[in-house]
């Protein structure tokens, strides 16, 4: 198969569904479930026992990252589309996906996002309002919060379809807790040779803090620790958009005086934020 789907998961009941819209593709597609809680192994397994699809499980909590690499790394396919468990494709996603990447690129070095339908608990939304073009600095794209409502800006795991090369060069890094494909997609785009690909219509459908979801959980060091990788080649109002958005955030969450500080540390060197990235980040006292 050209296309191998590597999805991760805990054993959430969302997984037939993800594993179901991967394998009603309308093109052919090698399905990977990786099971990160042994003692969600079996239950999986038998979940999706009437389908063609590989199970494997893992020692058992290595994260989101770690399940992806062992996925991509069992499966065989020139490319890799990654799907969370909670999340689900339209039937062309993979489709319209591959043919853009072929017609875009000669190489095998190429990462290609798409739209999504942005699912809230009153409402869904096409996102992102202003696609990224391909050019200028990713991260500051990414992390960026000029409204207040999300959206204007996304790029996200299970829009994503990335060349084996790619892979082979570009790992996820599995110490990182929280902001992993923000992490990935800078690193893949910073490497040479590397191109990104648009693709504009809404094929992914993204669930918005479902539950158990890693976005859902308050760890301002994890964003610092994001930032500390990433910060020097941002922009100044994107840096202190996102020590607001999550680093500010989530340390007003959890109560921490020591990460309120150093939220207000990055925002003063940085420069003023959004508006909108403000009352984001003060919403944590909530």
């Amino acid at each position: 198969m050209p296309v191998s789907v590597v999805i991760p998961t805990i054993g959430r009941e969302s997984v037939v569904r993800a594993v179901e819209s991967a394998l009603a593709q309308t093109v052919p597609v090698s399905v990977t479930v990786v099971v990160d809680d042994p003692a969600a192994l079996d239950i999986v397994t038998d979940s999706v026992a009437a389908r063609n699809v590989t199970v494997i499980g893992t020692p058992g909590r290595i994260g989101g990252s770690a399940a992806r690499n062992l996925g991509a790394d069992v499966s065989g396919g020139e490319y890799i589309a990654y799907l969370d468990d909670d999340d689900w494709w339209e039937p062309d996603k993979i489709e319209k996906q591959l043919a853009a990447a072929r017609d875009r690129t000669a190489g095998k070095r190429v990462l290609v996002a798409s739209g999504m339908y942005f699912h809230r608990a009153d409402s869904v939304t096409e996102i992102p309002s202003h696609p990224y073009d391909g050019r200028g600095d990713v991260a500051s794209y990414l992390v960026a919060r000029p409204r207040l409502r999300f959206g204007t800006h996304a790029l996200q795991t299970s829009g994503l379809l990335i060349g084996r090369e790619l892979h082979e060069c570009v790992r996820w890094d599995e110490s990182l807790p929280k902001h992993q494909d923000w992490d990935y997609i800078v690193r893949a785009l910073q490497k040479p040779g590397s191109e990104f690909v648009w693709v504009p219509e809404a094929l992914v459908h993204v669930q918005q803090d479902s539950n158990g979801s890693i976005s859902k959980k308050a760890d301002h060091r994890a964003s610092l620790r994001w930032l500390d990788v990433h910060g020097a080649a941002m922009s100044g109002r994107a840096r202190a958009d996102f020590a607001c958005t999550h680093v500010l955030r989530a340390a007003l969450a959890e109560r921490s005086l020591r990460g309120v500080g150093r939220s207000l540390s990055v925002i003063a060197r940085s420069g003023a934020p959004h508006g909108a990235a403000v009352i984001v980040g003060l919403s944590g006292v909530c």
